[in-house]
């Protein structure tokens, strides 16, 4: 039995028991599925009202409008009892029906070069309609998504100076693994990446008459540049690089007595060891004028005497 009121309808019921329904012929004595429409025709003409008890319906319900949750049985505290979002991480594999035996029928990892471009959808399409190569200059800035944006945040010329070592990645602890300063002697010739094969590429000593004019970059074309022979007078100071600034540090004119002993190079040595008393020297080798102004050679005595007259000349020549 089944229960239908409204507020136009009060306690009207409908004897339904033994009506029996099909999408053709109604029959009592036939049991198939129930004809809805025929159902609603009949039965079911009224608006606004409650179906009371239970409705079985065999085959499908077309809601014209709506439906209410808690008309529908238990639905309501079917779904109140669900979570109300599934995230990402609730539901492991086991909840998804016919998950695990997807993915057991799935490569564990796909590597470079298992697939095939046919294998990815599209793929091959979108591939037709790009440029095979991109050349400098192909692209304008505009084409990279957010570069105009990155370059106008970017300082235009980075000047020396301008940048502390904090930032350049990783420059500070490079640096500190370095030896602060390399002396001479501190690195082998391994230590400098190619020297050894470079070196051993080259003639060990460079002889004079080695090398042509041609082996020296440039040389032949500085030399075509220069005059053949410079003459006495060809050059002027100005074409000796540091001459006239040296010259004006000179002393116009040397006087007499205006360098000591010292301002000539060697002189005192050679004073310090020449002997001081005319009379211990080799007399061997001591030239003399006499008084009759011929030159004569002092040889074999054993002293003599310098006289107090005379025209003895001060003047000597040491021999070997």
């Amino acid at each position: 039995m089944v229960s239908y009121s409204n507020t136009g309808y009060e306690n009207d019921f409908f004897d339904v028991s033994d009506v029996y329904f099909n999408s053709t012929t109604q029959s009592s004595t036939s049991s198939s599925a129930i004809d809805l429409d025929e159902l609603v025709s009949r039965y079911l003409q009224k608006t606004g009202g409650t179906v009371s008890s239970n409705l079985i319906v065999s085959g499908s319900v077309d809601v014209k409008t709506g439906m209410t949750l808690p008309i529908i049985g238990d639905v309501e505290d079917a779904i109140e009892g669900k979570q109300n979002t599934i995230n990402d991480g609730d539901l492991t594999i086991a909840r998804t029906a016919g998950l695990q035996s997807a993915l057991q029928g799935k490569q564990n990892t796909i590597n470079d070069d298992d697939l095939t471009i046919a294998r990815t959808t599209g793929l091959q399409s979108a591939l037709n309609g790009k440029q095979n190569t991109i050349n400098d200059g192909d692209l304008t800035i505009a084409r990279t998504a957010g570069l105009q944006s990155a370059i106008e945040g970017k300082q235009n010329t980075i000047n020396d100076g301008d940048l502390t070592i904090a930032r350049t990645a990783g420059l500070q602890s490079a640096l500190e693994g370095k030896q602060n300063t390399i002396s001479d002697g501190d690195l082998t010739i391994a230590r400098t990446a190619g020297l050894q094969s470079a070196l051993n590429g080259k003639q060990n000593t460079i002889n004079d008459g080695d090398l042509t004019i041609a082996r020296t970059a440039e040389l032949q074309s500085a030399l075509n540049g220069k005059q053949n022979t410079i003459n006495d007078g060809d050059l002027t100071i100005a074409k000796t690089s540091g001459l006239l600034s040296a010259l004006n540090g000179k002393q116009n004119t040397i006087s007499d007595g205006d360098l000591t002993i010292a301002k000539t190079s060697g002189l005192q040595t050679e004073l310090s060891t020449l002997t001081t008393d005319i009379t211990t020297i080799n007399k061997n080798n001591l030239i003399y004028n006499s008084d009759e102004y011929r030159i004569k050679t002092v040889s074999k005595w054993e002293s003599r005497t310098i006289p107090v007259e005379g025209t003895w000349k001060k003047s000597f020549n040491l021999q070997n």
